[in-house]
């Protein structure tokens, strides 16, 4: 049975600084770790190593919790340290920003991280020198990359299953491996499915049947979620409409979803795949 891998992206609610803007700062109360504790507890019920890409910022203010996860199975990988988008950063603040998010990680943990996603998955076209930086940092996978080109984020053209940059991107890189987020398409038209909104707005049936069409063709899903959008208790700021309904859609319903996603289908970490994947 092919394995899928669920990840989780580590932050506090109002770390996306291009959703959550112009927050007082007496608002920005800390509930990460009111928020992820659900999410542990059923990963640890269904005994599911993951990944959580945590936020520098984030586990420099929570290190008892980082540890708690760490001690609990889980590779910690690099989430940045400021959340700020790669597509908006210089190579040198991207470099100083990610090297201040491992000094952290490795200080609670005891190990370097090998993995990283980018904020916002805003690696781009422009930024294909983020990928040097971070084989320079010895980091050995990536996954921030949707394969289609959205508004916001992705690239057309890339595989939809794991590959290494080398073999796509005309860099240096000779190690590093991307972990796109897949896709499906319908008629054309591109669908992602397993995280963020898009996994709180389609029906599970719907999640289920696409994961089954990625596994049948041997691509592992990739399943991505903030703990602030499975908790019900995370705050409702005033936000201009669509951004509030892409934002708090259907949070009560995350957490049902992800326990019938454990029960149906095999998961573990992007470490674990990397150590059984040839490529």
């Amino acid at each position: 049975m092919i394995k899928n891998i669920f990840t989780v992206d580590l932050e506090e609610w109002h770390s996306s600084k291009d959703i959550f803007v112009n927050i007082p700062f007496d608002k920005k109360q800390r509930q990460v770790q009111d928020a992820v504790e659900p999410l542990l507890s059923l990963l640890g019920t269904y005994h599911i190593r993951s990944t959580f890409f945590v936020l520098g910022e984030t586990a420099a203010g929570n290190p008892e919790l980082i540890k708690k996860i760490y001690d609990n199975g889980h590779e910690i990988a690099s989430h940045g340290y400021s959340h700020t988008s790669v597509s908006k950063s210089t190579k040198g603040n991207f470099e100083s920003d990610l090297g201040k998010s491992v000094r952290i990680i490795r200080k609670i943990t005891g190990e370097k991280p090998i993995g990283y996603r980018a904020p916002m998955f805003s690696l781009n076209e422009s930024t294909l020198w983020a990928f040097e930086i971070l084989e320079k940092e010895g980091f050995r996978y990536d996954s921030s990359l949707f394969p289609f080109k959205s508004r916001y984020y992705g690239m057309d053209g890339i595989p939809i299953k794991p590959f290494p940059v080398s073999a796509h991107f005309k860099t240096k890189n000779k190690s590093l491996i991307e972990y796109p987020v897949p896709i499906i398409r319908i008629l054309g038209v591109p669908f992602v499915v397993c995280g963020g909104f898009y996994f709180r707005l389609y029906p599970l049936w719907f999640i289920k049947s696409s994961i089954r069409h990625l596994n049948n063709r041997n691509i592992p899903s990739v399943i991505y979620v903030h703990p602030w959008e499975t908790y019900p208790e995370t705050p409702v700021v005033p936000m201009k409409q669509p951004y509030k309904f892409y934002t708090y859609y259907n949070i009560s319903g995350a957490l049902r979803k992800i326990k019938h996603l454990l029960q149906t289908f095999s998961f573990h970490s992007f470490e674990e795949d990397l150590q059984h994947r040839s490529f």
